[in-house]
């Protein structure tokens, strides 16, 4: 908004699961950027809330939301060579399962100690299904079999992204210690609600 901006283009795969399929309703983006709870906003100073939007922002004035990638045809690999051409990527480092959002990965981590688990299996089960043949589903199975492998294994000793980490737990003012912490007393209070 503050440049003024018409269209928001988010680049989700078709095998990513989003609450939207092409566009976000502007009343959800309204609703999306408001500070919730609302007791939040006691917690925030100035300069954190002129991050979020007002009640009282112009629908209108928002731009649209819209998830392409979901709806139009493309060839990755298409994508990822051009990527690397241009050398914003180093040649080979390029992968459609991969990221370098360092909120995704410790969102990763917390679904493994949370739930024993990396949810990310459900898409990369869309991506096996996608496959043309049998031979194909296969052969993508067990390469994304090895990648959460590797996560999770890099993850539980605490080697995965670990200058990511260290900039994203800082970023927030907590620890990685002290996240286990909270996922520890989170799963202990809902074992004793069982």
């Amino acid at each position: 908004m503050k440049r003024g901006l018409d269209y928001v283009i988010i680049g989700f795969s078709p095998d990513q699961i989003a609450r939207y399929f092409y566009e976000t309703a502007r009343e959800d983006t309204l609703k999306d950027g408001l500070p919730r709870p609302y007791e939040l906003k006691k917690e925030l100073s100035e300069e954190e809330l002129g991050c979020y939007l007002e009640e009282a922002t112009a629908i209108e004035k928002l731009p649209r939301v819209l998830y392409s990638y979901h709806v139009i045809d493309y060839d990755e690999n298409e994508i990822i060579e051009r990527i690397e051409t241009k050398r914003l990527i180093n040649k080979g480092k390029g992968n459609s399962v991969l990221t370098n959002c360092h909120v995704v990965k410790v969102t990763l981590m917390y679904d493994l100690y949370r739930s024993g688990g990396i949810t990310y299996v459900l898409q990369y089960a869309e991506l096996v299904r996608q496959k043309a043949g049998i031979f194909e589903r296969k052969r993508t199975r067990k390469e994304l079999i090895i990648v959460l492998l590797s996560f999770a294994r890099n993850i539980f000793r605490g080697t995965l992204n670990i200058e990511g980490f260290e900039q994203f737990f800082k970023r927030i003012g907590t620890t990685r210690e002290e996240l286990l912490e909270v996922i520890e007393q989170l799963s202990y209070v809902s074992e004793g609600q069982r």
